[in-house]
């Protein structure tokens, strides 16, 4: 009826809300493995077998200690989950269906002794109809699941061989993951633990209903210059057994605040032989009336109700029946949320290849953010809300609009989803398969087909969702030999095209023709899989999305990195802080060997080692305290390493390649152990989190030294549509002194439509006037707008020489004092920060105040000259009173932009804590510090301090 613009994606967010009668079968539940010899009762749902046990107090933590493999034992056994339950009045006479939304994996059910089918696919959710099968009471539940590993063997060993078999050595990971449709990175990763889960993951329920329920809503949207058009699918369910009789009905849709009155239709459909059927609705609404979706930076998350409802007539039953019951089992609501926007991917010719970046709104963006991994390895724990709310806010802070639901993990929780939705964080969606080949016999590649149609039709009517991709870097595994399939390539590329083109991609064009679908990711974009799904080179720098690690480089050095078109992977190795290996160390470890032993990459420490070692001073592991300065070290050399390389990113989205993304890898972890990640597995920022709030900020300053020993200071800016007065600053401090001992200022007026503007160029050498040199001198770039009474806007610095070069950094002899005071009186708790630092005191009362779960969370960083103290967190003027009292003096040797952040968090792994840390978000060289500890008060559960600013 209307044309429609191709890889344009209008979207609409389905709130899946089913209004129809489901009793969940939540609670009650028994725990028993194959031998009888344990025995858990009283389980509730969401369970998994580690976490259960645990909470038993029958093992410890997998997360804890070496427990990673002293507590394999739980996934190479056998383990049935148990309920007992009486059937619903008038069961016998309804739809009554058990759903199980997810099992995790391997299982069979059984009800009352019969078996009612098999699971395979933890990403599916499973339906059984129970008509005529319950009896009034005491009906038993079984669920059998079987260990992961024994099945994964067992797979592997009945089919051909699909590599890799084993993850390397250094995982202590399980084999043969690619066979089982489960999170893969619970059979270990190089970032994390291997933990077959085994459990009941998701919800099980009793649906009741007459005629149908709606399941899912799907869309595709049309524009003209004053209308969209809506073409609304509304998938049903019914049971399958009467899939012979016409389900008829009325369905109607409300948009309270965008359509005056509702429409209503009627319909009659005949289900398939699974008891499903469709039915297509369209409708027009006025542009004027819709104010369109931005991402963060952009504009308002504006979000739309909308209600789809459905009342069955009284065809599929006996009208003596449905007297015998309410007409609530007739009827099935569900509640959305409308988030109009488009999205594009421009691939057009551009110096040897092709552009690859996404148009919003018809708006180029440069796509900022990172890469996400499972928020947990038991994923019965990882849809908690609060921690999710804490990582949104997270990516909000830090100007991020865009992140990679990594393929290794799972498909994320409908309330992910909403979060991004809400902050404006657009989605680029793998599917789940990673780093593998994987099979391709029949059973697979049924569930494969179902997995896809049922997370599509649950997720894409997210406005977040941008991108569907098949998988993470299976294309260039492939293409490049990682796993020997070199040695018979045509098989294993007849296989790749089945699975990837024949099964996934027709499944996602089946249930979403509009949104943006890439084979792979790293690839050549979406045009050149059109020539061939499988490229010659998926990494090629001209086209589409790479991913780039180096590990020999020097990652400081802004000259090494590529000029590519999308980055959708880079990272730096970095340890988590000492208070984090303080809760998982038990009292007979040794950290040295627990950090090696959680080493999984490959490489070792190596990478890190010789990052640090190629620019910070010298230390080696006979060094006291040795623990402490390499997590230091390494925290510092991955925020300036990834800090360099973004700013490179940056700096060439109007370079000659057109850079349009730089998702950093990776935002957080799954335990605490050397990683990629920013955000430590308990939720303390590492410094590289802290340093993304600014090279991701809206106007920064990105600050590159060339080959020729030229510094080129760059404007970034995301609203390029403005004029606006800058003045660039230039202060050279020596590493002795905060005392400025050279400055120069450039006025500078920006150009309309350009991102990147080079403000300032000159030589290294040109402004270091003696006594000044590159070894005793740093440089800081300070921003200011004119109209705004010279407000600092962006800042950046250099160091002439390598850090370990250095000359004048002086011991400050820094010392904090903590005290912390509570009456519990309406949850107010008090705390007094004392800062010494020779003739330097900075002193801080507080009173906190907590409104439930909400994380309150108020910083305070000082100016460049220490002069200067803001708040910077506006929760802290709420029902929060501050009092400040300075002294200082200018000979002093610290940051000159620390920031002494308080958090306290109230629930959750993340909020049970409370801290208080000094973060360096610009490095200077720090040593001695100490930090006296002193807690007043027994209702204070736990008290946590990072002492990471050692040298």
């Amino acid at each position: 009826m209307f044309e429609r613009i191709a890889v344009t994606v209008i979207s609409f967010n389905l709130l899946l809300i089913v209004a129809s009668i489901e009793i969940n079968l939540n609670r009650g539940w028994n725990v028993i493995n194959a031998n009888g010899s344990i025995e858990l009762n009283d389980q509730t749902i969401p369970s998994g077998i580690y976490s259960a046990l645990e909470e038993a107090n029958r093992t410890g933590s997998v997360l804890n200690t070496y427990n990673d493999v002293n507590l394999r034992w739980i996934a190479k056994d056998n383990w049935t989950y148990t309920l007992v339950f009486d059937a619903p009045a008038n069961a016998n006479n309804l739809t009554t269906v058990l759903a199980l939304h997810g099992i995790d994996t391997n299982a069979n059910i059984y009800l009352n002794d019969l078996e009612l089918g098999r699971t395979d696919n933890m990403f599916i959710r499973y339906r059984y109809s129970l008509k005529n099968r319950l009896k009034p009471t005491n009906n038993t539940l079984r669920v059998e699941i079987l260990s992961p590993i024994q099945v994964a063997k067992f797979l592997a060993d009945a089919n051909k061989i699909t590599p890799p078999e084993c993850p390397p050595t250094r995982y202590n990971g399980e084999c043969h993951m690619n066979f089982v449709r489960k999170m893969q990175s619970s059979f270990s990763w190089d970032w994390g633990l291997a933990a077959p889960s085994m459990g009941i993951w998701k919800n099980v329920q009793l649906e009741l209903y007459q005629s149908a329920i709606i399941r899912d809503l799907t869309y595709y949207l049309d524009e003209s210059k004053d209308m969209w058009f809506v073409h609304l699918t509304i998938h049903f369910e019914t049971e399958s057994e009467n899939n012979s009789t016409a389900v008829e009905g009325n369905l109607t849709v409300e948009v309270k605040e965008l359509l005056v009155l509702p429409i209503n239709t009627t319909l009659s459909a005949l289900p398939d032989e699974n008891g499903e059927f469709s039915f297509n609705i369209s409708f027009q609404l006025p542009k004027e009336k819709v104010q369109l979706w931005w991402p963060n930076g952009y504009g308002d998350q504006r979000l739309y109700t909308l209600v789809a409802s459905w009342e069955g007539s009284v065809g599929r039953t006996d009208t003596n029946q449905i007297r015998n019951f309410d007409r609530k089992f007739m009827t099935s609501t569900k509640s959305i949320r409308l988030g109009f926007r488009t999205v594009e991917l421009i691939e057009d010719p551009l110096d040897g290849g092709t552009s690859f970046y996404f148009r919003i709104n018809k708006l180029p963006i440069f796509m900022k953010g990172t890469n996400w991994i499972p928020m947990h390895i038991l994923p019965e724990k990882g849809a908690d809300r609060n921690q999710l709310e804490f990582y949104f806010r997270a990516m909000k802070a830090s100007h991020m609009n865009m992140i990679r639901v990594w393929g290794g993990g799972i498909y994320e929780s409908d309330y992910f989803y909403d979060l991004a939705d809400e902050h404006g964080i657009l989605i680029w969606q793998d599917m789940m398969f990673a780093c593998a080949m994987y099979p391709v016999f029949d059973g697979f590649l049924r569930s494969v087909k179902e997995e896809v149609k049922q997370n599509i039709r649950r997720l894409q009517s997210h406005p977040s969702i941008a991108v569907w991709a098949g998988n993470n870097e299976n294309e260039a595994a492939l293409r490049e030999n990682w796993y020997g399939t070199g040695k018979d390539y045509d098989r294993f590329v007849s296989e790749y095209l089945r699975l990837y083109n024949d099964t996934i991609a027709n499944e996602v064009y089946r249930n979403d023709k509009w949104h943006i679908w890439l084979y792979s990711s790293p690839s050549n974009g979406k045009k050149k899989s059109n020539e061939s799904i499988i490229q010659d080179n998926p990494q090629d720098w001209h086209y589409g999305d790479i991913h780039f690690y180096t590990y020999l480089a020097d990652g400081w050095n802004p000259n090494i990195y590529p000029r590519p078109r999308f980055v959708s992977e880079y990272g730096f190795q970095s340890i988590p802080s000492l208070a984090s290996w303080e809760s998982v160390q038990s009292s007979g470890d040794n950290l040295n060997d627990l950090i090696d032993h959680r080493q999984h990459f490959p490489l070792g420490n190596a990478p890190i080692l010789d990052l640090i070692h190629k620019n910070l001073p010298a230390f080696d592991r006979n060094d006291t305290p040795y623990v402490e300065s390499l997590i230091y070290f390494s925290q510092i050399s991955q925020a300036m390493a990834i800090k360099t390389e973004t700013e490179v990113y940056l700096i060439e989205q109007d370079g000659l390649m057109n850079t349009m993304g730089a998702l950093y890898w990776q935002l957080n972890d799954v335990w605490v152990a050397p990683s990629w990640s920013s955000i430590e597995f308990n939720g303390n920022y590492k410094i590289l989190q802290h340093y993304a709030e600014k090279f991701f900020a809206p106007i920064s300053l990105a600050v590159v030294v060339d080959l020729t020993n030229h510094i080129n200071v760059h404007i970034v800016r995301d609203v390029k549509s403005i004029k606006e007065d800058f003045q660039l600053t230039l202060k050279i401090y020596n590493w002795s002194s905060l005392a400025v001992k050279y400055i120069h200022t450039w006025n500078y007026t920006s150009t309309i439509n350009k991102s990147v503007e080079n403000i300032a160029r000159f030589h290294l050498d040109n402004y270091l006037i003696p006594p000044l040199t590159r070894y005793n001198a740093v440089m800081e770039f300070v921003l200011t707008k004119a109209k705004d009474n010279g407000t600092t806007i962006a800042t950046n610095f250099v160091f002439p020489t390598k850090v370990k070069d250095a000359v004048g950094i002086k011991d400050p002899k820094l010392k904090v004092t903590i005290l912390l005071f509570s009456s519990i009186l309406n949850s107010v708790v008090r705390q007094h920060f004392i800062l010494h630092c020779q003739r330097f005191e900075f002193q801080l009362n507080r009173l906190h105040r907590f409104d439930g779960n909400l994380e309150r969370q108020c910083q305070i960083s000082n100016g460049s000259d220490w002069n200067d103290f803001k708040l910077c967190d506006n929760l802290c003027n709420n029902n929060l009173h501050e009092r400040l009292s300075v002294s200082l003096s200018d000979t002093i040797s610290l940051a000159s932009t620390e920031r002494h952040e308080c958090k306290w968090m109230s629930s959750g792994r993340i909020f049970r804590r409370k801290s208080f840390r000094i973060k360096f978000v610009r490095f200077r060289p720090m040593s001695g510090i100490s930090i006296e500890r002193k807690v007043i008060h027994p209702n204070i559960r736990s008290f946590r301090y990072d002492m990471i600013a050692k040298s």
